[in-house]
C-alpha cells in the first residue's frame, strides 16, 4: 500500500483526490495548511505527497522549499491551478517529482470509491 499525504486549502479538492486514489494507495494525511501538514508529516510517514501551490499563507515554489527544509527526502507531486511554464519550471528546479495541472482532464485519473476512515 502506497501512503499518500495531501495538502490543499480546499476540502472538496482533498476529498476529490482521495476519491480518485487507486486501490493500492491510502491517504494517511489530509491537511488544509502547510503548517499543519508539516506538523503531522513525520507521524504520517507518507511515501508521496500531493501538494497545492496556492495555499492560504504560502504561494509558489516556496511551498516546496519549506517542505524540503524539514523533510529532504519527501517525494512531492504538485497539483495546482498555477500551471504557467514559469511556475512549473520553478517547481522542478526545487525538486518536485511531478506537476499535474488542475485543468487536466479527469478521465486520465484512476477511480475508486473511498472509505471515510482512509484519511486522517
Amino acid at each position: 500500500m502506497i501512503r499518500v499525504a495531501i495538502c490543499d486549502d480546499h476540502e472538496i479538492v482533498r476529498a476529490g483526490i482521495v476519491a480518485r486514489l487507486p486501490a493500492d494507495m491510502s491517504c494517511v494525511l489530509s491537511s488544509s495548511s502547510l503548517d499543519d501538514f508539516l506538523a503531522r508529516y513525520k507521524d504520517a510517514a507518507p511515501q508521496v505527497s500531493v501538494i497545492d501551490l496556492s495555499l492560504s499563507n504560502v504561494l509558489g515554489a516556496s511551498v516546496i522549499t519549506q517542505i524540503r527544509e524539514k523533510f529532504t527526502d519527501a517525494r512531492i507531486v504538485i497539483y495546482s491551478v498555477r500551471d504557467s511554464l514559469g511556475a512549473i519550471g520553478a517547481c522542478y528546479a526545487v525538486g518536485v517529482g511531478a506537476f499535474v495541472s488542475k485543468a487536466d482532464d479527469v478521465v486520465h485519473l484512476p477511480v475508486r470509491v473511498p472509505q471515510p476512515s482512509k484519511c486522517r
